[in-house]
Formats: structure tokens, C-alpha cells, sequence
């Protein structure tokens, strides 16, 4: 999965929606999907509203190469996030199951009304 693809789906947005929240065309935004070649300008558009490097946008990480793909990840992330995270990580089964349905929960109250 390229680089665009996977940041848009990780803010869980359609193309429509990344395109705008990134101020680039829908069309662009499909064909980099679709691997064409992306410009230094709108990499940089991407890279500055998504918060991560530039240099993950042009040249997504290897998928054969976790640790790298993780340095990027956790390159977006807050402090609040990577600390979420990380007390996620520590938690048996039984409490990861809770912790989701907690979150649904939540984004069902008070998630955004898109």
C-alpha cells in the first residue's frame, strides 16, 4: 500500500475528504494512489497537514521493513497518542477487547458528525 493511501485510510477519510483536507484534487489524490508520480509540492502539502516527513510521503517505507515503517508511524503521532498506545500495548486481551468497545462507545457520543 503506498504512502497517500495508507495516511488517508488511517484518517479514516475517502479520497473526497483527504483531497480537501489536504487542498489538492480528488483526481490528484486518485492518482497517486494509483502510483503516478507525485509533485515535491503537493508531497509537501501532504506531508505538512498529515505530520509526518516529507521523505514518507515520496518514498513509503518498505512493508518488509517494520522498523522503519514504525519510526514513521510514531513519527506522526502526539505524545498523548504514543502514550495511548503504549498503555494499549501493555494490556492483556481482555482489556484490549475493553478498551475498544470503550472507544466505540465514546466515538458513538461524541465522535465528530460527519
Amino acid at each position: 500500500m503506498n504512502s497517500i493511501r495508507n495516511l488517508r485510510k488511517r484518517l479514516r477519510m475517502t479520497q473526497s475528504e483527504f483531497a480537501e483536507f489536504c487542498d489538492l484534487s480528488i483526481v490528484s489524490i486518485s492518482r497517486y494512489e494509483s502510483g503516478e508520480n507525485i509533485s515535491r509540492k503537493s508531497a509537501e502539502k501532504i506531508a505538512r497537514v498529515c505530520n509526518v516527513p516529507i521523505d514518507f510521503v515520496l518514498n513509503y517505507p518498505d512493508e518488509h521493513d517494520p522498523e522503519k515503517g514504525q519510526k514513521y508511524f510514531y513519527m506522526s503521532l502526539s505524545p498523548e497518542e504514543t502514550d495511548l498506545l503504549a498503555d494499549f500495548r501493555s494490556l492483556e486481551e481482555r482489556g484490549k477487547r475493553r478498551v475498544k468497545e470503550f472507544i466505540g462507545d465514546m466515538t458513538l457520543l461524541y465522535g465528530s458528525e460527519k
